[in-house]
């Protein structure tokens, strides 16, 4: 059997509430909290590496051309390479096809 037994707290209302001496303003958090950063003011790449780089783009643009024009002459050449093969294949089929009647005629005359 269970005995109801009510705690031996007390608790009073009429306390006024005193707590705030604890609490501090959330900009002060802020800036007790933040971390130190440590910048960099050195960029990755240096403005004299940038000015090189800058300085040699209208040397590095006729290479780029006659990478562009050997790339057309090869695809130039592959194209016309691939055109052989289509017509080889083309011609590849149409031998099967007629060596496949003949096999056919063949094969109707021994059966008859």
């Amino acid at each position: 059997m269970h005995n109801d037994v009510q705690p031996n707290c007390v608790v009073v209302s009429d306390t006024e509430y005193t707590g705030d001496s604890n609490m501090i303003p959330y900009d002060q958090y802020v800036n007790d909290n933040t971390e130190p950063v440590v910048r960099n003011n050195a960029s990755s790449v240096s403005n004299d590496a940038s000015m090189i780089i800058i300085n040699e783009m209208p040397e590095l643009t006729p290479r780029c051309d006659s990478v562009k024009e050997h790339t057309k002459v090869v695809d130039a050449s592959l194209t016309a390479e691939l055109a052989i093969y289509k017509k080889q294949f083309e011609l590849y089929e149409r031998r099967a096809k007629f060596e496949l009647t003949i096999r056919e005629e063949k094969i109707d005359e021994q059966l008859r």
